[in-house]
């Protein structure tokens, strides 16, 4: 999920910030950034061959947040339980 020129703007402030006033911790937020990294639909394996990254899809609401950390849990078939050091690596 490489967007070097990604802005963290007041819109997406807005997004995170809500994503937390649900209840969910950084770290929780991190994984579903990461499980979307691990989603090979988003990262373009579609019929479009389309990327859906954006961090308004990824914390859209609860569903879309658990499916996204419930992805980064697997990846090959294997549980990873990987998170990102930097909370911003899976945005930018």
């Amino acid at each position: 999920m490489k967007h070097p020129r990604a802005k963290l703007d007041k819109k997406r402030q807005n997004i995170i910030k809500q994503a937390l006033n649900l209840g969910y911790s950084t770290n929780e937020l991190k994984q579903a950034i990461d499980g979307c990294a691990n989603t090979p639909y988003n990262m373009g394996i579609n019929n479009n061959n389309q990327i859906f990254d954006e961090i308004s899809l990824i914390l859209r609401d609860s569903a879309h947040i658990e499916r996204f950390i419930n992805n980064s849990r697997i990846k090959n078939g294997i549980n990873n339980n990987r998170v990102s050091n930097d909370f911003m690596a899976g945005v930018i």
